[in-house]
């Protein structure tokens, strides 16, 4: 049997005597690849476990959490297409980060990516409070890490409780992480273009070491395929969708409560991913935009595909005194098209054959239309009904009820 190569020597000097000694018991089995990181895993004694060295060679934890981070990166990407209950995928989230990025909580959140308002979260040990405290501080209050602020920078993590400018003046590191034992803060907001899919959200619990600038460095790895999770729990296909339920209202005091809820919200509450009482944080972030001074713009809406895979509309409507209603009823068609194409990620002619589509038009009535042949349009279906996971005209337009 051929022998293995003799690694190269490390560039870490440092290493180099580990390295002979554990390339001289497992050269019989192992890689070379796998004698450098089984090397890399185990400090010398006397040397700091973590080293730099000069020049910028990365030490020994770097070349792991890399190797970690890429694995991760290739789970993630493959739960993004496992079809697991919202939970089930959190669950499997964390356990797979966990592996290189420690923490005893997380949450994992999703947003419309036109309004930018909430569709749904899962979650465990991470923030279960009260929500209209957690909502008001990422809707009012001018904390650090917005989602929508770390969506439109250049790095889109962020930590608190490493001691980072402003921290002192945190509401969320000094009232609202304390109260449910945590000091630690990870976030990552997944986005794409100018839009937010959604959030990750880690926490550490009170004593425990913060996160790591190489942490958040390496957490950003499982951005993309963790974005494709999150746009997938909106639009994946849950068989056969029980009839819509009739619309429902809330009204919302200043102080985030309830004032009434109707038997048919209360309903759709029932059908969300994670039920809250009295009012769940997709409610109350909708309620938020009655609040905003320049109040809701036309169409301002959150789409939320429900657990049974109903499409809910969420859309405030200021009543004066402070006072918001919150109506919950069934999404149109039109009102899913904007969200649908950038969850799909449709070109504007599919999205104009699509929506003559819905329109009940024959294939040749849409080619005249939109000054084409009858295969283009044939050709655009076609791409339309992969993007969907649909097979056919039926199907697709089934998507959007």
């Amino acid at each position: 049997m051929e022998r293995p190569r003799r690694p190269a020597p490390c560039s870490i000097p440092a290493a180099q005597p580990l390295i002979r000694c554990v390339v001289g018991s497992v050269r019989s089995q192992a890689t070379r690849e796998d004698w450098v990181v089984l090397a890399l895993r185990i400090p010398r004694a006397g040397v700091r476990a973590h080293p730099r060295v000069s020049g910028g060679c990365l030490a020994a934890h770097h070349v792991v959490m890399a190797t970690s981070a890429a694995r991760a990166r290739d789970q993630v990407a493959a739960l993004a297409q496992a079809d697991l209950p919202l939970a089930a995928l959190g669950e499997e989230l964390s356990a797979t980060l966990g592996r290189f990025v420690p923490h005893e909580g997380y949450c994992l959140i999703g947003f419309d990516p036109v309004s930018g308002l909430r569709t749904f979260h899962t979650a465990r040990d991470a923030l279960a409070g009260d929500p209209s405290r957690i909502v008001h501080n990422e809707t009012v209050e001018h904390d650090l890490h917005r989602y929508a602020d770390l969506a439109h920078r250049l790095n889109p993590v962020g930590t608190l409780g490493s001691g980072g400018p402003g921290e002192a003046r945190s509401p969320r590191l000094h009232e609202i992480l304390p109260e449910q034992g945590f000091s630690r803060e990870l976030r990552l907001a997944l986005r794409g273009g100018s839009a937010l899919w959604g959030a990750l959200v880690l926490l550490r619990e009170r004593g425990r070491r913060p996160f790591s600038a190489e942490e958040a460095d390496a957490i950003t790895v499982i951005a993309q395929p963790l974005a494709q999770a999150v746009k997938r729990v909106n639009v994946r296909p849950r068989g056969r969708v029980p009839p819509p339920l009739p619309p429902g209202v809330v009204i919302v005091r200043p102080d985030r409560t309830a004032e009434a809820i109707s038997p048919q919200a209360a309903a759709w509450f029932r059908d969300l991913h994670t039920p809250e009482s009295p009012l769940p944080q997709e409610v109350l972030a909708a309620a938020a935009v009655g609040w905003n001074e320049q109040g809701p713009w036309p169409g301002q809406l959150a789409r939320v595909r429900t657990r049974s895979g109903r499409w809910l509309s969420l859309a405030a409507c200021p009543l004066g005194g402070g006072r918001v209603a919150v109506i919950l009823q069934p999404a149109t068609g039109e009102q899913l098209l904007p969200a649908m194409a950038a969850w799909h990620g449709f070109t504007p002619r599919q999205l104009d054959v699509l929506r003559l589509l819905m329109e009940a038009r024959p294939i040749k009535q849409i080619a005249r239309r939109l000054n084409v042949s009858p295969h283009t349009v044939e050709d655009h279906l076609k791409i339309l009904y992969r993007k969907t996971e649909t097979n056919s005209q039926q199907e697709l337009l089934a998507a959007l009820r």
